[in-house]
């Protein structure tokens, strides 16, 4: 009787680790199918998966796109690269909109489903050096207050502002812009806000810095710079700048054509920089032989020396046409949600009734990271 107690057991035993088996094969086969690639595949490629989170799989969410246009909303709606932040116990996503030039919200209470509670501008051109526009690409929660770096538009000249709220109603600007173009060492006309961190004692703010889409010698060629400030406010360019270049021209680049829109977190004692890369297409209108994905690149400072993730891209478009994210990706936004990342992201496909130049139309999605 005793042996067939232990006998039992044991078979209990094996059952339990077999069917334990079972269930994670089932789990690495579903994301590997999901994204196209698993974790496993990645190392076998020869990938370093010590580059952190950020380097993935990522799956994409199933109820994708996230937020759609509206109303009378034309071709186009985009996050920015640091635009989602938590606040007094709900999620807000801070959206460009287009005709006209302004910057609006979407809420939410998981950061998965989103409303857009109104169409309310929250920014919207005033003064005379924000031309027609008022687009917030970064946002900042700093103390009881929620900070907004954002870009005007004069001629072709992009200039850098900044707001401050504390109800996300009420809105103080800064009466002059807080960086230009003048003001960093890249030479360029146009400069964006794509990320602000604060290390120790100083603040960080990652730009893009290029010239006008239809420049006569660069029209693609952004870079990444950095300048820094005591208090979030005053900057000065970093002697580092540009701290993120375009890669050589080859068969198989990512981004021979542009590197901007970048999203700077720090993860243990890494800082990690997840950015739009573009390849080079003589000229800002698709051609069908251009794209633009996602790269990383990690640094111990945020100065530098920054590195490329050898097997970039990260994050790629679907390939597929119909599908919102088909083509293009722009504005990579990762956060942390309770112990597991997610990427916010703008994608647009092609649709001839766009009302753009490059007939596209954009919508915002949302991919998942899911360790095994």
């Amino acid at each position: 009787m005793r042996n067939f107690i232990i006998l039992k057991c044991l078979l209990l035993i094996f059952a339990v680790v077999l069917n334990s088996h079972s269930v994670k094969a089932r789990v690495t086969c579903s994301a590997g199918s999901s994204t196209g690639s698993g974790y496993t595949a990645l190392k076998n490629a020869g990938a370093d998966t010590s580059w952190g989170p950020l380097v993935g799989p990522w799956t994409r969410y199933k109820e994708n796109p996230i937020i759609r246009l509206e109303g009378k909303e034309t071709y186009s709606i985009q996050n920015g690269p640091q635009s989602v932040i938590k606040w007094k116990d709900r999620w807000y996503m801070f959206l460009m909109t287009s005709q006209p030039m302004v910057t609006k919200l979407a809420v939410s209470s998981d950061g998965l489903n989103w409303k857009r509670p109104h169409h309310d501008y929250l920014l919207k051109a005033e003064m005379s050096w924000e031309g027609n526009y008022n687009l917030a690409k970064v946002a900042r929660v700093m103390g009881d207050e929620v900070w907004l770096y954002y870009f005007g538009k004069k001629s072709k000249r992009e200039i850098i502002g900044l707001a401050r709220s504390k109800d996300l109603v009420h809105w103080a600007k800064e009466p002059k812009s807080i960086f230009r173009a003048e003001d960093s060492r890249i030479d360029g006309t146009r400069v964006f806000p794509s990320s602000v961190i604060k290390d120790g004692n100083t603040y960080y703010m990652f730009y893009d810095v290029g010239f006008d889409y239809h420049h006569p010698t660069n029209p693609d060629g952004y870079v990444i710079g950095v300048a820094t400030s005591k208090d979030g406010i005053v900057w000065t360019d970093s002697p580092k700048s540009p701290v993120l270049t375009r890669s050589p021209r080859t068969s198989d680049s990512g981004d021979d054509g542009m590197v901007s829109q970048c999203n700077v977190t720090k993860i243990s004692d890494w800082f990690y920089m997840m950015y739009s890369g573009g390849t080079n297409n003589d000229g800002r209108k698709y051609s069908g032989k251009n794209h633009m994905a996602f790269g990383l690149a990690r640094a111990r400072h945020p100065e530098g020396p920054w590195e490329k993730y050898p097997h970039n891209p990260v994050f790629r478009p679907t390939g597929d046409a119909k599908d919102f994210d088909g083509i293009y990706l722009q504005h990579p936004c990762p956060v942390e949600v309770d112990g597991q990342w997610r990427l916010y992201y703008n994608g647009w496909t092609l649709n001839s009734k766009a009302k753009n130049a490059i007939g596209a139309e954009y919508a915002i999605g949302l991919a998942q990271l899911i360790r095994q």
